[in-house]
């Protein structure tokens, strides 16, 4: 009776049939397909076939396999008591003969799902590597087309790696001629602590002295070094203050090239981030329902009670850990959301419905809890939030999407984190106050972290400025672009009483 009652708490069913008739099986062959054990004691294996004849070519090919080894398995489409269709794996093993005939052991198990899951797997796979392929065919396409643009370039150009050309067109060679490669052994064009540099040379051709202007700048994908030249002769001689609009132009051109390659660079991110955050939702969810299953197991054993609660704690910890990482995708999605959403034209932000402020506050306080707990207090509107992350119900809405708000105050908290970090600010707080009018909602976003210099706010939302070490000078520029976008303005100030810094911003109301 032990026996049999641990055979009926497997997630397989157990059937022993002789010349083709069901003479024992488990209790979990109604699960998979809903005949119970006393209705198919002596019945003919017939009834758990689609038809006479796929029951007839089963036996066929499972009694020839089992005359020639002891054990084989089947994949084989089988129907329920019901009519539905289900596909199952089954391990058939034969025991001994009776009466002529085989006594076989088969175990049963449904693997429709497992099956349809990997056809759809392979389906994902078959688009992504179709689409894979159309992108390698855009840019072949895009690297002809680039070759072509660089031939006819009205300046010279090429492209350094390892310190020697891989490409460079005609205008270069008639701008330095011969001498290129000696004049770049000694010069500062290779110097990889400066990413960006512009010099000018003069070259004495044909009795006459050319000026050249050498543009560089470094990019570290790839370890590739792109070099400009310009003929500016006659703008020397027409200009004394050139070296002023040298330096005005390479900055210019800095952060175009920069922000370019930071566009392509984030398309490409987000577009292999999809594929893999699918596989890791499918997976954790299957995961969770295995951990549930095991825990409907054990309940079900009779094991010491101490193994049963060690057993528990475990799956406990797994289903911790389980929720752990969902969050950490659900968090991926949200930013992948919020890259997306930026992209979109301004009219089509602007036609979303409207973004609940309380919501789009909590979730930023959320993201940046693990910092803003050990280093800063953060009130709304006077409420303190605590660990519960409750935000006053401001019941007012803003138009926008709902990641985009969301990352708004992501730059706000952790700019003045990083400043109440750097400065070691003791008490360090913030505060988010809302006020509405009937057309426009105004946030209020203060801290007491010290502020900055008064030299350095008209410049605080310029792309690639900044006074940090490590800083990428982006997040306010984000932050304006974001407003933007939105259609609302921002400003930016120091403050007195508390000493620290504030940003205003007004949002279009929604509804």
């Amino acid at each position: 009776r032990f026996l049999l009652r641990l055979l009926d708490m497997q997630p397989i069913a157990i059937v022993l049939v002789h010349k083709r008739k069901v003479v024992f099986a488990t209790r979990y062959l109604e699960n998979i397909l809903g005949w119970r054990v006393e209705e198919v004691l002596g019945q003919s294996t017939e009834i758990f076939f689609p038809s006479r004849g796929s029951w007839e070519s089963f036996g066929r090919i499972m009694y020839s396999a089992l005359e020639k080894n002891e054990e084989h398995i089947f994949q084989w489409g089988l129907v329920t008591k019901s009519g539905a269709k289900r596909i199952c794996e089954i391990y058939t093993q034969r025991i001994e003969k009776l009466e002529d005939s085989w006594l076989v052991l088969s175990s049963v198990r449904d693997v429709t799902e497992e099956i349809k899951n990997k056809e759809k797997l392979h389906e994902e796979k078959v688009a992504a590597e179709k689409e894979s392929e159309d992108l390698r065919t855009r840019l072949d396409r895009e690297v002809e087309l680039l070759k072509l643009v660089i031939r006819h370039l009205p300046m010279g150009f090429g492209i350094l790696h390892d310190g020697k050309f891989v490409h460079k067109n005609q205008r270069l060679l008639d701008h330095i001629g011969e001498r290129l490669d000696q004049y770049l052994e000694g010069c500062s064009l290779l110097d990889r602590a400066r990413k960006f540099h512009q010099e000018m040379i003069d070259i004495r051709k044909d009795s006459e002295v050319r000026y050249i202007l050498f543009t560089k700048f470094w990019v570290e994908e790839g370890d590739y070094c792109f070099i400009i030249t310009q003929d500016i002769t006659d703008t020397v001689k027409m200009q004394k203050d050139i070296d002023l609009i040298v330096e005005a132009r390479a900055a210019s051109a800095l952060s175009g090239e920069r922000l370019a390659l930071m566009g392509r660079l984030l398309s490409e991110i987000i577009h292999e981030i999809n594929t893999p955050l699918t596989y890791m939702k499918t997976n954790l969810h299957v995961f969770e329902a295995y951990i549930s299953g095991i825990r409907r197991w054990i309940e079900g054993l009779h094991v010491q009670p101490e193994k049963k609660m060690e057993v528990e704690s475990l799956l406990k910890e797994a289903s911790e850990i389980m929720k752990s990482l969902d969050f950490g995708v659900q968090k991926i999605e949200n930013i992948v959301r919020s890259v997306k959403a930026f992209s979109r034209p301004k009219d089509k932000l602007l036609e979303e419905v409207g973004v609940e402020l309380s919501s789009a506050i909590k979730d930023a306080v959320v993201l940046t809890w693990n910092r803003l707990k050990r280093w800063m207090k953060v009130y709304v509107n006077g409420h303190q939030i605590l660990q519960d992350f409750e935000v006053p119900n401001l019941r007012v809405k803003i138009r926008g999407e709902q990641a985009l708000i969301v990352q708004l105050f992501v730059i706000l908290f952790n700019n003045a984190l990083e400043a109440a970090m750097e400065r070691r600010i003791k008490g360090a707080c913030c505060w988010v106050d809302v006020s509405v009018t009937r057309d426009e909602v105004c946030v209020s976003f203060r801290d007491n972290c010290g502020g900055i210099e008064a030299s350095q706010v008209s410049r605080l939302f310029e792309s690639f400025y900044t006074s940090k070490e490590e800083g990428t000078g982006l997040g306010l520029w984000i932050l304006k672009e974001i407003m933007n976008a939105l259609g609302g303005t921002l400003e930016a100030r120091n403050t007195r009483e508390p000493r620290g810094f504030q940003v205003l911003m007004r949002f279009k109301r929604a509804g």
